[in-house]
């Protein structure tokens, strides 16, 4: 008896340590803007100048990239913060704490399904970014503004939408059945009043 309540008061101390750490990870972002956005500016960049083709040039200051330079159809794209993927992650890092800081659910799922959606939500971002950056190279301002509002913010609810079903299935998935000891019948002759349904 002793043991197992070492092993549950270690669990939750584990579980609510990974808590406390979820909490950071959404917070230090907002404090760290422009480096966490700048290292995003830099992630879209390589993604963009393999997928696109073109040369794709992260600015000495700031969250900046330079598309197409030398080309006519160079333009400048600045990853602001109402484009960074850290107003999508932040949520699902506070999801992440309070799910492991009450016990619903293990630690080994809850960090397994805040990292995959990190990483889902990222991809989803990132893809959002290079459609911006195609659209604006194949047709200019009209392409930016369809890629940023409407096709932009498609793809990103769609990708919340798939992340949040993987977080919930990963992080609650269905946990082992208890084996429970088989119930005895009861005795029908005379021991409680008969039978219960």
């Amino acid at each position: 008896m002793v043991k197992v309540q070492a092993e549950r008061g270690s669990n939750l101390l584990g579980a609510r340590l990974c808590a406390a750490v979820f909490v950071v990870l959404a917070v230090v972002p907002f404090v760290l803007n422009e480096p966490v956005r700048r290292v995003e500016a830099a992630v879209v960049g390589w993604v963009a100048q393999g997928v696109l083709g073109v040369d794709v040039t992260l600015a000495p200051v700031g969250a900046v990239l330079g598309v197409g330079a030398g080309t006519q159809s160079y333009f400048q794209m600045t990853v602001s913060m109402a484009c960074s993927v850290v107003l999508l992650t932040a949520p699902l890092f506070a999801l992440a704490a309070v799910l492991l800081a009450t016990g619903r659910a293990p630690v080994r799922r809850g960090v397994l399904a805040a990292a995959l959606g990190a990483v889902g939500l990222e991809l989803t971002n990132t893809v959002r970014l290079v459609l911006i950056m195609w659209m604006t190279r194949r047709t200019g301002l009209e392409g930016f503004g369809w890629a940023h509002t409407v096709y932009g913010s498609l793809i990103v609810l769609a990708g919340l939408i798939l992340v949040i079903l993987a977080f919930v299935l990963v992080a609650t998935g269905r946990r082992r059945a208890r084996r429970v000891a088989p119930r005895s019948p009861r005795l029908r002759d005379g021991g409680g009043g008969g039978p219960r349904a």
